[in-house]
Parts: structure tokens; C-alpha cells; sequence
């Protein structure tokens, strides 16, 4: 999934604040406002884009049958750096931002900030894998149901 690109400074952060953690704010109500798997990682990229002015940001998420969903905003430069999405101690997916641009040390405050939008990006991401694991979940449970249906209906025929 691509994300159109635009000024998103608006929709993540208020720029009247200047202050980075108005994207965390921005985002969690996205986040809250917004039942679609992808726009929520998209929202995710987004913030993480304005808060730390870089100009590609891709989130991805491992799905279950060796599937990732990839949510990118602006164009991937050839030197990137990867940091993991975890949830309770298990990688669930990876954060990709520019090995260039972004400063190679962060501050304390923007390491915080940083690990909050990723923390964000984790419940985002882990929400999509139980819905899809519930829909998944229905599914076996209707085919078992239709197959018990069919069991029985062949077995009063043979009575």
C-alpha cells in the first residue's frame, strides 16, 4: 500500500504546538477513530514521518502464512535501517526509516518518542493479526459447521 504523498504535518501534529509528541496524540486518535488495518499502519507511517522529518518511512507487519503487510510513505532510499516492531517480546514486524537524514544518534526525547510511535505501530499491528486470526477462527467453524450439516443429512438418506 502506498501513501499518497501530501503534507500530512497537518492531519498528524499540530504545527502550532512544534511539539513532536502531538503526532503520539495525533496518532492514538487516528488509531482510535479507525477500524481499517491499513490506514491505521498508514497513520503510523505518517506520524512517524512528521515527527522526525524524514522523507520515507515504511511499517511492516508479519501476517500469518509467511504474508507482510507493507505500509510506505514517500520513496525508499537505497540505505535504510530497520527496527523492530515487538509485541510482549515477540518481532511482529519492522519500522524502516532512511540510514541517512534521520540523525544516526537520537536524543532522549526523540528515542521516547520514537519508541512510543512504535509501540503505537505494535497495538495497531497486533490488532489486524487477532482480527485476522478471528476471521479466520469464524471461517473454520462455519466450513465445520456446513460439514457436519452435510454428514448428517447423508446419514438420514441412508436410514
Amino acid at each position: 500500500y502506498e501513501i499518497p504523498k501530501r503534507d500530512w504535518s497537518s492531519d498528524v501534529c499540530s504545527s502550532d504546538l512544534g511539539n513532536r509528541y502531538d503526532a503520539v496524540a495525533g496518532l492514538a486518535s487516528t488509531l482510535e477513530n479507525t477500524d481499517d488495518t491499513v490506514e491505521q499502519l498508514a497513520a503510523v507511517a505518517r506520524a512517524v514521518a512528521s515527527a522526525f522529518a524524514v522523507p520515507f518511512v515504511s511499517v511492516e507487519v508479519d501476517r500469518g502464512h509467511g504474508e507482510r503487510l507493507v505500509t510506505t510513505f514517500g520513496d525508499r532510499p537505497a540505505e535504510v535501517r530497520t527496527l523492530p516492531i515487538t509485541w510482549r517480546d515477540t518481532t511482529i514486524g519492522r519500522l524502516v526509516l532512511p540510514a541517512r537524514g534521520l540523525r544516526s544518534r537520537l536524543s532522549v526525547r526523540d528515542e521516547e518518542l520514537l519508541g512510543d510511535l512504535v509501540r503505537q505501530a505494535a497495538t495497531a499491528a497486533r490488532t489486524s493479526q487477532l482480527a485476522e486470526e478471528v476471521q479466520r477462527s469464524r471461517e473454520r467453524l462455519v466450513t465445520a459447521r456446513e460439514e457436519e450439516r452435510r454428514r448428517i443429512q447423508i446419514g438420514r438418506a441412508h436410514v
